[in-house]
């Protein structure tokens, strides 16, 4: 699937016939993301992005995106908020989960038409926080939502729309799902805690809290796809080491590099990782 800016269309793209089929969105997107499952394809204006356009001739709207069905080669659109930000999907595609300046939209892509119920997440609507980072359960039950500048991450059950805030240690640079889910962890550079929090129950089951090594600066997270292994970095510091963290024994074993950190990916089998 690609999305063309320049006739405000999303092509659909069969690799097998070469078949394109061009489907309008709404005008003057610029961003597009596809479910896990590539069935649906969100697409809105992104206004994170370095090269968003705003200055355009005539009516644009802020807050709607389109949703667009590859397979039946529909495309609905509607307002989930002004700004929105990030779209996450479930594990199984069948919710879309749209995050803007004041709400969360939670689409229900398994009906037709589409399913929409809007959370609001209580923000300041003046000055709406900045949400860096937004994590889904493969479920669908919560999402958890990371804002620039707050010590604390916001949890958001998508079926009740409970809102709770969990405390996340001072300045959390970093969220991140456990591979299967259970688990939400977050990383708290200056406080150089490792936070856990139990997926099923935020709001009600005590978070766990581990140090992290006074020796480094550690702001970022990679885990492997077991989950047993989790490799404790930062990208900020000019600092040419990393921990790596045993989930069954918490222990952290700090090793040197040459060099400072650009990127850490693991393998998908979890044997061995590349740090640039």
């Amino acid at each position: 699937v690609t999305f063309n800016a320049g006739d405000d269309t999303v092509s659909v793209i069969d690799v097998t016939t070469d078949e394109v089929v061009d489907l309008d969105v709404r005008e003057d997107f610029n961003f597009i993301q596809m479910s896990p499952n590539g069935r649906w394809v969100v697409a809105y204006f992104n206004a994170a992005l370095e090269d968003a356009d705003f200055d355009i001739d005539g009516v644009r709207s802020f807050t709607e995106v389109s949703f667009v069905d590859t397979v039946m080669k529909q495309v609905e659109s509607y307002s989930v908020g002004f700004n929105p930000k990030q779209v996450q999907f479930t594990a199984e595609s069948d919710r879309a989960v749209v995050i803007s300046d004041s709400f969360i939209t939670v689409a229900d892509l398994s009906t037709a038409p589409i399913g929409l119920e809007l959370l609001d997440l209580e923000a300041d609507p003046v000055d709406p926080p900045v949400a860096a980072e937004v994590e889904i359960t493969p479920s669908g039950g919560w999402a958890f939502v990371r804002y620039q500048g707050f010590d604390t991450i916001q949890a958001v059950h998508l079926e009740t729309g409970e809102i709770g805030v969990l405390d996340a240690g001072i300045n959390p640079t970093d969220l991140d799902l456990s591979p299967d889910g259970t688990e939400a962890i977050v990383v708290a550079r200056d406080s150089s805690e490792v936070r856990i929090f139990d997926t099923s129950d935020p709001l009600g089951v005590d978070v766990e809290v581990l140090d992290t090594p006074d020796s480094s600066t550690i702001g970022s997270l990679v885990l492997a796809p077991s989950g047993d292994v989790g490799l404790l970095f930062t990208t900020i510091a000019t600092e040419d080491r990393i921990t790596f963290w045993d989930r069954n024994t918490d222990e952290m074993v700090t090793r040197g590099l040459v060099k400072p950190v650009e990127a850490v990916a693991i393998s998908p089998d979890g044997n061995s990782a590349l740090i640039i």
